[in-house]
């Protein structure tokens, strides 16, 4: 399957057409890949980088969810058994190491 993908520098625009707020970040691209990259030195009460409404965060609970719907998806995570459950720590913690990480609900 052949999937088109934009390039890295579209991803600030895109972020802004979806309501994703950046502060303080820039989209580096280098030898070992792209990333977003801190442009400041964020303090612990002013640590917000990014900000992602509620509906484009794909999460455990929404899996769940879009698979009621989709029975494909149901039987793939039915498969997966206790495996499709299970989160990993570090990406269900609040505290990334690029920052505290919030949704908003817009």
């Amino acid at each position: 399957m052949h999937r088109e993908f934009l390039p890295i520098d579209q991803l600030t625009p895109w972020a802004r057409a979806h309501n994703i707020q950046l502060s303080g970040v820039k989209i580096s691209t280098g030898h070992r890949g792209s990333g977003v990259v801190s442009t400041v030195q964020k303090s612990e009460s002013d640590a917000l980088l990014v900000s992602v409404p509620q509906d484009l965060v794909l999460s455990l609970e929404k899996v769940w969810i879009y698979a009621k719907s989709d029975r494909h998806l149901l039987q793939v995570l039915e498969a997966l058994g206790a495996y499709s459950r299970v989160a990993h720590p570090q990406l269900t913690s609040k505290k990334l190491s690029v920052g505290m990480v919030t949704t908003n609900t817009v």
